[in-house]
């Protein structure tokens, strides 16, 4: 039989086999019990409590054991054949008389000490996996936040650019308008320059500098 790997689902929906329920790992496998088993979310509780069990030694088949057992896994139906008939088979490798026998003879994991130790070490394993992702997750997710954040910047620096551009071609204009305005004033005071040579302000000049230029050539036709 192949492998069942866990890339790609969501341990919080209902497993369709049993090597599809014990291909999770520590906490991700207490939450597929509870939605294969008992058809809902885990609890607090019962997820640390089961979690702990498994990071002490508890082999997955005693966690679904203890659940299917239980009160309220009783009246539910997993719907994966064989499941039950599984866990009775566990059941039984797991006493003190016959038990070793029985593991042989099915190739099923009993309860030994030594099968107990290499279960806490593989769920500690799995903890350290489920930890070091959630830690790269959140790295990840600061990393975008950083990334937008100088998405931001860069946007607010060249909005501050165009103001400073605009800021320096509106100075510019005033420049120019006070330049337009002291020569027009000059030319007022000359009475002997020539109306002919009397420079027209620009369009672009301000509206007080084209008024005086009206009133510096109305002046000279009278």
């Amino acid at each position: 039989m192949l492998p069942v790997t866990t890339a790609g689902r969501n341990p919080s929906l209902r497993a369709d086999s049993l090597a599809e329920l014990l291909s999770w790992d520590d906490v991700e496998f207490v939450r597929c019990a509870y939605a294969t088993l008992l058809g809902r979310e885990s609890d607090p509780f019962g997820e640390a409590a089961y979690t702990d069990q498994m990071r002490r030694g508890d082999l997955k088949m005693e966690v679904l054991w203890q659940i299917r057992r239980s009160p309220e896994g009783r009246d539910k139906d997993p719907g994966i054949a064989g499941l039950d008939s599984e866990l009775r088979h566990y059941r039984n490798a797991t006493r003190p008389l016959g038990g070793s026998i029985d593991c042989a003879a099915t190739e099923r994991e009993g309860n030994s000490l030594t099968e107990r130790r290499f279960a806490a070490i593989g769920n500690q394993m799995a903890a350290a996996r489920l930890e070091y992702i959630g830690e790269l997750s959140l790295l990840q997710r600061q990393l975008d936040l950083q990334a937008a954040g100088l998405d931001a910047a860069r946007s607010e620096s060249r909005s501050i650019a165009d103001l400073i551009s605009a800021s320096q071609e509106q100075f510019n204009i005033s420049a120019s308008i006070a330049e337009e305005m002291e020569s027009l004033k000059l030319q007022l005071s000359e009475p002997n320059i020539p109306t002919a040579s009397i420079r027209k302000p620009q369009d672009r000049l301000s509206r007080d500098a084209l008024r005086l230029y009206n009133r510096l050539v109305q002046g000279r036709e009278f």
